[in-house]
């Protein structure tokens, strides 16, 4: 008798990333205790121009993560369309360190949210059983993307682009 042996996907990919050693903890909003400490650090820094807190988490998840802003003058130029309140130059100057803070204090924990890291498994092998498997990989791990893209699916690539990605060189 064959068993088939049935798991969530966060299981499957947190085990392919653990594995492949990924330096990184894939953490989901307010999903970890460090996570939530991060935040409430970050928000001491937001300053008084009437932003509740949700604003700015949610600036962060619909902006800055994918966008991958990932510094100021990148944030002065990142498009809000859809945000719902327009903040000028000086605004996004105001409140960039909260999000900065929470990228740095992310990266030294360990952290990482909404990024699923492709290639992971690519290897210069010969191996015509391997390069299928890492094929496989990539293809979970695309999918895994896509399914989970709940906003919106921001993709890139470092050198050739998937061939599961086709239509976007």
């Amino acid at each position: 008798m064959h068993r088939i042996q049935v798991r969530l996907i966060d299981g499957w990919v947190s085990e392919f990333l653990r594995r492949e050693r990924y330096p990184n903890t894939i953490v989901y909003e307010d999903s970890s205790r460090e996570y939530k400490d991060i935040w409430s650090q970050a928000l001491t820094l937001t300053p008084s121009i009437g932003f509740p807190d949700s604003f700015y988490k949610e600036e962060w998840e619909r902006v800055i993560l994918t966008q991958q802003v990932n510094t100021r003058q990148k944030y002065f130029n990142a498009s809000r369309a859809g945000r719902g309140v327009a903040l000028n130059r000086k605004q996004r100057d105001e409140i960039w360190p909260v999000f900065e803070e929470v990228r740095s204090r992310m990266h030294y924990a360990g952290l990482n949210q909404n990024v699923v890291p492709l290639r992971i498994a690519a290897s210069n092998s010969e191996d015509p059983v391997e390069l299928r498997q890492n094929e496989l990989n990539e293809r979970a791990l695309v999918h895994v993307a896509a399914s989970r893209a709940v906003k919106g699916l921001f993709v890139s690539w470092h050198g050739n682009v998937s061939p599961f990605l086709t239509g976007l060189n």
